[in-house]
Parts: C-alpha cells; structure tokens; sequence
C-alpha cells in the first residue's frame, strides 16, 4: 500500500475506475480524507481515514477491496462487539457491527459487497450517525 494526495491521484496513477465515497459527512468530520492509501496489486485496495475536526483524532475509517479477505490495518478497533445484525441499505445487504472501541468509544462497522468490492465503514460513533454516511456512499 502506498500513500497518495487525494483520492484522484490513487485512481489515476493505478488505474482504480471506482472509489465509493459518502455524498454524507458529518460537519465534525474534515474533508479531504486525512490519510489515502491504495494498492493494485496483488488486488485493488483503498483506505481512506477521516478525522474529528477538533481534535485531529482518527473517526471513521472507509475500505474498499477486491478481495473480501481483505484487512486493513485500521485506526479503529473494537474492543467488544454487543451486536451483529442485517442491514437494509438502499436495497444492499449489508452487516452492521455495533460495540465499543479499545478506547471504550461507541464503535460501529458497516460492510457490504458492491460488484466485486468489499466495502467497510468503521467509526467512533453510534451506529445511526454510520447508516447515514453508508447510505449515501456512491462512485
């Protein structure tokens, strides 16, 4: 994986056609994304990490992977998962991962398949704030 300036510059140089970002933010999150990662091979992977906008600490963490195995090395990790249920986004199937973080946050996680992408929202928030962002994520 390797750092890129924006999410243009990670498609054109390895020739990703589709990067989901979410139409949605929430005004304490800064846009463009602090930190862009991005691979091509051995399959096409993107990271994309936001932050809170007072404080500079990583939110919400947005993957999208042609491999479902796929495994980011993630700001955020959960501590517990309390509850695991399907989720109805806009006619996708999706999962949604609700608990608490290792900072002992609110953590959610939302993950579906679009196409042949594997597609993961992760953020310190309760999970209503991450269906809107998920909800409104297009190419």
């Amino acid at each position: 994986m390797s750092r890129y300036p924006s999410v243009e510059a990670a498609a054109s140089r390895l020739g990703i056609r589709q990067i989901y970002v979410p139409a949605y933010f929430p005004e304490s999150l800064g846009w463009p994304p602090a930190e862009i990662l991005a691979q091509s091979k051995p399959y096409q992977a993107v990271v994309m990490e936001f932050v809170r906008a007072g404080d500079g600490q990583t939110v919400l963490v947005i993957s999208q992977a042609a491999s479902p195995h796929f495994e980011p090395d993630v700001a955020i990790r959960f501590h517990t998962i309390s509850e695991t249920v399907p989720l109805d986004l806009s006619g996708r199937k999706a999962r949604l991962d609700a608990g608490v973080c290792e900072d002992r946050s609110a953590c959610s996680r939302i993950q579906w398949d679009e196409g042949q992408l594997r597609i993961v929202l992760t953020m310190k928030a309760p999970s209503v704030e991450l269906i809107r962002i998920a909800e409104s994520m297009h190419h």
